[in-house]
């Protein structure tokens, strides 16, 4: 884990002490140190870690998802990758799985598609979890 994060959306995650918080470019603690881990804002959320799981805060430092996921990505075009029971799917910004968890791997979204891939297949989805294009690889 990075000691520091590069500013994003007006913070920056950092760590002192052994835990985890944000400051803002006056160097201004705005989250206090009370994380394990953090990443960058992506459309005003940030993923942090707490107990060894995975959630999502605002910038006034409150939960918004509670820390329930082994893993997840970051917020792009409204959607968070995931991982649950070591599947991949889709949350929406109030935590609600709107694409739910099949995949293997998930990527973030952009221009409305993901790329994902299970078992053998990979390709791009939608926001509603529908393969518009996939590539069945051959043994």
């Amino acid at each position: 884990t990075a000691a520091h994060r590069k500013f994003s959306e007006g913070l920056a995650g950092v760590k002192k002490g052994g835990r985890f918080g944000y400051i803002d470019k006056t160097g201004s603690v705005v989250i206090p140190f009370h994380l394990e881990d953090g990443r960058n804002f992506c459309e005003g959320l940030a993923a942090v870690q707490q107990n060894g799981k995975w959630g999502f805060i605002k910038k006034s430092g409150s939960m918004t998802i509670q820390p329930k996921y082994k893993e997840t990505g970051d917020f792009s075009e409204g959607l968070a990758a995931v991982s649950v029971n070591q599947k991949w799917g889709y949350i929406d910004r109030s935590g609600q799985i709107v694409v739910k968890p099949q995949f293997d791997q998930a990527a973030a979204f952009s221009s409305g598609l993901a790329l994902v891939s299970v078992d053998k297949v990979s390709g791009h989805i939608n926001k509603e979890g529908i393969f518009i294009w996939k590539d069945e690889k051959k043994e």
